[in-house]
């Protein structure tokens, strides 16, 4: 089983944004043709009080941003839909939280982890802001924690803060087990249509003479087979 983790896709990251990361606002458009592949679909949301030690103007290195119930913190309505989970961090007004795992102390754990075993998820795909700070301590931790993690690359974006941030973050997560991974790679067709057409199966490719495997055991062997490298592609759909 596998999910897809939006890592803090917030009105506050983005253009015009109290601490705006240049193309958050992309995000979305990348993600939403190939959301409904996922098992799960995870929001990370950072929900700082209004104190919180990350605040620059008590000594903090950022301005104020994702404040619990302003605005600034709701995530993307573009992307986000009613049944998906969300997991809050930086709620803790003295440590701040770039995993959405762990606090950057390590002292208390979010309920990321747990969600993920109640749901049987052995391989995550991770996205969203920022690249060099919340989604790489994210993905690490996934590593951490025995997860199959992918970096979805396209799906990301960066503070920057040295123009070379970015290229390091993504470096260091692939040196230490993160496989690096793009959109691209995902058919463009979601799970309810696959199965729609695999129900097809017993009146087009039952009848080919090298096959065995009738409608739902198509849509189960696709299942299987891809989620041994990750992806769910057009070709491990066509292949049969």
């Amino acid at each position: 089983m596998n999910a897809l983790i939006v890592v803090d896709l917030q009105y506050d990251f983005m253009p015009n944004g109290s601490l705006a990361v240049n193309g958050g606002n992309e995000i979305a458009d990348v993600l939403n043709p190939i959301r409904d592949i996922f098992d799960l679909v995870i929001f990370t949301q950072e929900w700082h009080p209004t104190n919180h030690c990350s605040f620059q103007d008590i000594g903090g290195p950022w301005p104020v941003h994702c404040v619990q119930d302003s605005e600034g913190a709701k995530i993307d309505l573009r992307l986000i839909r009613e049944n998906d989970i969300i997991v809050q961090k930086g709620v803790n007004q003295d440590v701040d939280s770039y995993s959405a795992f762990w606090d950057n102390e390590r002292k208390h754990k979010t309920n990321l982890d747990e969600i993920l075993k109640q749901h049987n998820i052995d391989t995550v795909y991770i996205c969203g802001i920022a690249t060099d700070y919340c989604v790489k301590f994210t993905a690490l931790d996934a590593c951490k924690l025995g997860y199959k993690t992918h970096l979805l690359v396209d799906a990301c974006r960066g503070v920057n803060i040295d123009i070379n941030d970015v290229k390091k973050a993504i470096v260091d997560m692939s040196t230490k087990g993160v496989n690096l991974s793009h959109s691209s790679s995902f058919s463009k067709i979601s799970l309810s249509k696959l199965k729609q057409l695999c129900c097809l199966y017993d009146e087009t490719w039952g009848e080919h003479p090298e096959s065995t495997l009738e409608g739902e055991s198509v849509y189960n062997f696709i299942i299987e087979e891809t989620e041994k490298t990750g992806n769910l592609t057009l070709n491990s759909f066509l292949f049969i």
